[in-house]
Parts: structure tokens; sequence; C-alpha cells
């Protein structure tokens, strides 16, 4: 059997003692099945978080973490549909305070240590960025969700290491026998009974289910958007404009058998399964919003798009030949620049640099252009400065952002709820990992929507934009119809 350890030390923890919160865990090296048999835990709770890195994407990737919290905090937008902004705003602003205490980083255990879940939906846009003239529609949709993730198992893919972590410190003012002994000895009571859970290998088949999904926007009319968005920047008006389009889905398939098949799929930086009583979030996000740790801030812009063939010379062509298309580079490195703007905003002058331009990454259904900016950021920024900076992104608006997100508005009939928002880790250390909500699906049990965009610029043709948009929103609906068992993350 497989060695147990403990983080950290009861020496170690003596060390830290006088933080407010240290997390302790308990490990133990175990090769678990492809697909986890989570249906039953999901079905069993009204709130459940499934959250995963499962492409190589540096130190953070290849972790999968599971947690069922106390009940979130919703907020939607408007008095008339819950909290008003407001009150929304009081709760980004504790996230903000929490941050200051800067609780230490345990060394052995994954990235995320505790703290906040988030999920931050496109309208909340008003909050975030004042200079908005038009206003942004109500959506029914919560307009943010705060989950506190104090205790939660997690899983080192790489090194095949199962984790049970708590972050449920009590505090300096409690003795080191019921801050550290007492924990660690309910966590070793209870990791028996999660492996034996877990190693319960199951199956996700691959027959196809009933499954109708509808464009809420005609195509006549998209192609028609296109064409006025061509004039207003031939006018001067803006440089690009992401116009998306929704689409309602109808499956016989539970949520967390359309995501198990997503992942399986299309293993992405940025995967996860959130359940909130009936509201349900669904996604494998290939695009980071921003991340920030140790002082270093990192944005990864995703801008240029091809469907895949099925065929590997086939797909290095088209990776080839988007990489010389001059419209797909020149709106890459447009939302480069407004990625590296974002950044000068909270960065330290003359920190801010580009150290990826232009690579190639190969999803399921489709080719990326990426790039990946850095910078140093000033001493005084927290969480709520790095959304502020950075949220919505540049990749799901257009540019000038402002501009962009007024035209959005315009044009668009439909609030676009947690579409182009993001979601991910605030922790207690100081971490923050967002991504970008997108190759998702949310609504409830019996109604789901996917959505997905592409950039207008002054020579797009309507047709291929329209196309575009059902390519990015394909793989969805394989996994809503029925997909690949198994799951293998890429490196």
């Amino acid at each position: 059997m497989a060695e147990i350890r403990i983080h950290p030390s009861r020496d170690q923890f003596h060390i830290l003692k006088d933080f407010q919160r240290v997390p302790v865990a308990v490990s133990q090296k175990i090769s678990l099945p492809p697909v986890w048999p989570l249906s039953l835990w999901e079905e069993s709770t009204p709130y459940f978080l499934i959250s995963e890195s499962l492409r190589e994407q540096g130190p953070y990737s290849l972790y999968s973490y599971v947690a069922v919290p106390e009940k979130p905090n919703v907020y939607f937008t408007g008095e008339d549909i819950g909290s008003s902004y407001q009150t929304t705003l009081y709760e980004l602003s504790s996230i903000e305070n929490l941050s200051h205490c800067m609780n230490p980083k345990v060394e052995g255990l994954p990235p995320f240590q505790g703290g906040y879940w988030c999920l931050l939906s496109y309208e909340l846009t008003p909050l975030l960025e004042p200079y908005i003239k038009r206003k942004i529609k109500l959506s029914t949709f919560p307009a943010l969700i705060l989950l506190e993730i104090n205790q939660f198992l997690a899983y080192a893919h790489k090194d095949q290491r199962l984790f049970l972590v708590d972050a449920n410190d009590p505090g300096p003012s409690f003795p080191l026998k019921e801050r550290y002994d007492q924990r660690i000895k309910v966590l070793l009571s209870r990791l028996d009974l999660i492996k034996k859970f877990l190693t319960k290998e199951v199956k996700i088949g691959k027959h196809k289910n009933k499954m109708e999904y509808k464009p809420l926007t005609r195509r006549e009319d998209f192609l028609s958007k296109v064409e006025y968005i061509r004039d207003l920047i031939k006018g001067g008006e803006c440089i690009q404009v992401v116009l998306s389009q929704r689409f309602r889905i109808l499956s016989s398939h539970r949520p967390i058998e359309v995501y198990m098949r997503l992942r399986a799929q299309d293993p992405t930086p940025y995967c996860t399964f959130s359940k909130f009583n009936d509201f349900y979030l669904i996604a494998a996000s290939p695009e980071m919003l921003v991340r920030h740790e140790k002082g270093l801030v990192i944005s990864r812009p995703i801008a240029g798009t091809r469907p895949r063939s099925g065929h590997t010379f086939e797909d290095l062509f088209l990776a080839e030949s988007l990489l010389k298309d001059p419209k797909e580079l020149s709106e890459h490195m447009m939302l480069v620049d407004l990625a590296r703007n974002d950044l000068g905003r909270i960065c330290v002058p003359g920190t801010v640099k580009l150290s990826r331009l232009a690579g190639i990454e190969q999803y399921h259904k489709v080719v990326h252009i990426v790039s990946e900016v850095t910078g140093k950021a000033l001493s005084n920024i927290g969480p709520l400065d790095l959304i502020r900076a950075t949220f919505p992104a540049g990749t799901v608006t257009g540019a000038p952002k402002i501009r962009a997100m007024e035209i959005i508005e315009e044009v668009e009939e439909l609030p676009r709820g947690p579409y182009a928002g993001a979601f991910g880790f605030i922790s207690y250390d100081g971490l923050l990992d967002l991504g970008i909500t997108i190759r998702s699906a949310f609504g409830s049990k019996e109604e789901m929507y996917v959505q997905a965009g592409a950039g207008i610029v002054i020579d797009s043709i309507p047709a291929n934009e329209y196309q575009e948009t059902l390519s990015k929103a394909r793989s969805l609906f394989k996994a809503f119809q029925g997909g690949e068992d198994g799951v293998c993350p890429q490196k």
C-alpha cells in the first residue's frame, strides 16, 4: 500500500500557527479510473462543483478538484429580479478584503488550497466598467455566484496523487491540538472511504441519445447583423465586434453525463461542472482570462480559429494556413495589444511583455492562434483590481472594448448571462486563476443553452462568421448527443 503523507508536518504547522488560515491535508498515491463515479454523489446534494485543468499549461495544470460546498451566495442584476448591483459589488469587495489576509501556501499541496470559486456573468460589466453608455440588459441567470471552498478533494494527474484538503482552520486563538491533530484525524478517517468510492470504474457509453438544438437567432438575421457591424467599422466606430448567437438544447442526458463526455472529448485548461439547485454550468474552456500569483500576472488571448478536419496532415495544413491568413493575424495582434493594455493598468510600467506570440493550439473541433502576455503586478493590486482591468476579455467583446460592448448590447437581443464571463478560483493565499466562459452550456436540467461568437472585422464574410459560431459550438452539441468514454489529460 502506498505511503500516506500528511501536509504540513506538525512541526511545519507550528511555524505557520500565527496565520489565520493554514490548510492541512492527507494524500496517497493512487491510480484512478478515467471516469469517476460522481453521478450519485452529485445527485444527492443541491450544490456540487468539479473544477479541472486537463491540458498541460504550466504548474497549475493537470489537477482536478471536487467539492460539495455550503449554500452559495448567488446574486442577480437589478433589484426587480434579485439583489441590487450595490449588494453584488459589496460581495465582490469582500473577496478583496479577504485577499489582504495573505495566508501561507503549504508546500506539497495542489495550487488551490482553499478560498473561493466564482462565476462572473457578462452582466457584471456595468459594475466593473462604468464608462459603458448603453444599459446592460437584465438577465434571469445569476450575475455572480460565490462558493467558499474549505473542504475538498484534489487529484494530481501527473503524480497520480489523491489529496483530501481541509482549509477550515479555526484560527490562532484555538489550541494546536484542535487546529492540527483533530483535523488530520478526520481526514485520515475519510481517506479509505473516498478511495473506495472513486476507484469504482464506470463508463460513459458511446450510444447516441435524442438531442435537439435550435438557434435562437435566424441565420439571415445573423448575416444582417454582420453587415451592420461592418458598416459601423467602415464608419470608424470600432475595429472589431464579437457577435454571438445562442442555441437552445433539449437532451435526455443528465448535465453531469454531458460534462463527462465533454471533458473526455475535449480536455482543456478550464473545465467545470457546477450545480446550484436547478442551475447548471458546464464548460471546457481553452482560454484564460487572467492568472495572478506571487506578483506575476498572465493573460493568454485566443483569436483566430479554423475547424479541424479530423485528419492529421490536413490539420497541419489548416494550422499553417491560419498563421498565414492576414485577416486572422491582424485580428489576433489587435487583441494581443488589447490584452497588453489591460495588463498595463495593473502592472509595473515597463514589465508587460509578450512571452509567447501567435502559437498554435489544437482542440477537439477547432485549432486556435494563442499568445501569452505577462507583467509584474503593482504592489497594491488585489483580486478586484485584476478583474476590473481584464473583464470581460477583449477576445469576447472586440476593440475598442467599451464601444464594442455598446454595439453588442445594441445588436444581440438576449443578455449573454454566463457566456463571455469568467469562472475559477480566488484563493486565501493570493492565487487568482480565471478562465473565460466559452465552450460552455448553462441552464436547467430540462433546458440548457450554448452560445458561441465570431469576431467581425471590416473584411468579414457573413456566411463564414456564421459558420465559425457553429464550429465553436459543435463540441457541445456532440457532448449532448453522445461522445467518447474515458478522459486522458493532454500533456
